[in-house]
């Protein structure tokens, strides 16, 4: 009898099934959806920073629960929640607390500290009252970063990639609070021959304190957190990076323009690089594990204003919202085209020449 019940043990084995993996796979798809904006947001905000400094845009903010740092021209301005003006930080200059105008913002994970990557790889301190606080020069060369975070007193720094140079480049790099290198992440296959221009690949995104991280000549997207980095989904399979070997003829190449994760949901912008540009919005829903996609833009059936476009995601008090921002004058012109009691009325909200407006839909919890 134990020959036989050692082959039943063996054959039930074989029919379990294998534990499901957690590598979410991206495979874009054909438009088979339309969206509302209302099948996942609940209101929007619209926050009309102040006129007290006049500015040509921001690249770059940090959102807290009382207030909204700014990376402009004019340099870090910092604002309530409701857009008004309380005050610069620091200012542009060659001081020894002062930044140039290429500069980057993050914020610490805990503490009410801003930190500002300048020229010469400085690393400036200063505290949300404006007050300085610190200055380090890092110990290695960090070029310039799209972006850079921090996690676990550590700052990461993700890098431009480009077909200049055919070498290994870093995806990103960590120094500590010394300046000291701590690690690199290298792509051991991008080797480029020629150069072809400059291919911005980054796509970093706030969610849950941590960023997303993909390139157009790779398959995988890395989610970088405090508990560190987590290859947590890939693309395709290889059928869409750019590679050189197809550097010359993009078509069918992918580019992803961002990459925004939620509770509930991940948001991808991304077309083919074609002739003919088609920009897509797939939609991941976490909770049901399907992907929708549409290449139309996804109506704003809650104030008529302006279809969905989002940059980034962020947390205020607890919830959870899609960001982007708008100059005045398209705003207000969306506005009076939907011709709406409601969005006339926020028409006459907005002063068409002040300052860039901050779009905030918040997200449903369910």
């Amino acid at each position: 009898m134990r020959p036989l019940l050692i082959l039943i043990l063996l054959l039930v084995s074989c029919k379990q099934e294998k534990p499901e993996s957690n590598i979410l796979i991206f495979e874009p798809q054909k438009a088979t959806h339309e969206f509302k904006l209302s099948d996942f947001v609940e209101s929007i905000t619209y926050i009309q920073f102040d006129s007290t400094k006049i500015f040509a845009g921001f690249d770059g903010t940090v959102l807290t629960d009382d207030f909204i740092f700014l990376k402009t021209n004019l340099g870090i301005l910092k604002y309530d929640r409701t857009g008004r003006f309380i005050q610069q930080i620091g200012g542009i200059g060659q001081g020894p607390m002062e930044y140039n105008q290429d500069y980057q913002i993050t914020k610490s994970e805990s503490g009410e500290k801003l930190f500002i990557h300048t020229y010469e790889d400085i690393i400036l301190t200063y505290d949300f009252d404006g007050n300085f606080l610190n200055r380090i020069k890092a110990k290695v060369s960090l070029s310039i970063p799209n972006v850079f975070r921090q996690y676990n007193n550590q700052f990461y720094f993700f890098k431009d990639i480009s077909s200049y140079a055919p070498s290994q480049p870093d995806l990103w790099l960590v120094i500590d609070e010394k300046g000291k290198w701590v690690s690199s992440k290298k792509d051991e296959n991008l080797f480029f021959e020629s150069s072809s221009g400059a291919n911005y690949i980054w796509s970093p995104t706030d969610y849950n304190n941590s960023s997303i991280y993909w390139n157009m000549y790779s398959d995988t997207i890395y989610r970088i957190n405090k508990s560190g980095v987590d290859a947590f989904g890939v693309f395709g399979n290889g059928r869409y990076r750019l590679t050189p070997q197809n550097e010359s003829n993009r078509d069918g190449c992918l580019k992803m323009n961002c990459i925004v994760e939620t509770n509930r949901f991940i948001f991808f912008r991304w077309a083919f690089m074609t002739g003919e540009w088609t920009s897509n919005i797939t939609i991941y829903d976490k909770q049901n594990k399907t992907f929708k996609n549409t290449d139309k833009p996804i109506v704003n059936d809650i104030d008529g204003g302006a279809p969905l476009f989002f940059s980034r995601s962020v947390q205020i008090n607890g919830y959870q919202y899609l960001g982007t921002s708008m100059r005045p004058e398209d705003l207000k012109e969306k506005f009076l085209a939907s011709n709406t009691p409601e969005s006339r009325a926020l028409a006459e909200t907005i002063d068409e020449e002040g300052n860039p407006v901050m779009v905030l839909y918040k997200l449903k919890e369910q």
